[in-house]
């Protein structure tokens, strides 16, 4: 879902637990979560961690799946093991 309100965009989006089996939610359980989107219309890709101020030495090029036809910058994207961003709930 896609909402904007007093000039600021936000976006949601439900992952439903049926999808990663391997974690289990429990009241204050927290895991790993970044979010990459690939603009081909100018911006290219974009990553949550760099919007962040995180430092480039806590990328790893071995975090995203290579699929076909995939080119990574210089600096690739920040990988799934910077923890902040997520906290899993079961309420």
């Amino acid at each position: 879902v896609v909402t904007r309100r007093d000039g600021v965009t936000y976006y949601e989006c439900a992952i439903p637990m049926k999808a990663i089996p391997q974690i289990r939610p429990e009241p204050g359980r927290e895991f790993c979560f970044s979010v990459l989107v690939h603009d081909p219309g100018g911006t290219g890709l974009r990553d949550w961690g760099e919007a962040a101020g995180l430092w480039p030495w806590q990328r790893s090029r071995l975090a995203w799946c290579a699929w076909q036809g995939a080119t990574w910058p210089d600096d690739p994207p920040f990988d799934n093991k910077v923890e902040w961003g997520f906290c899993s709930s079961k309420h």
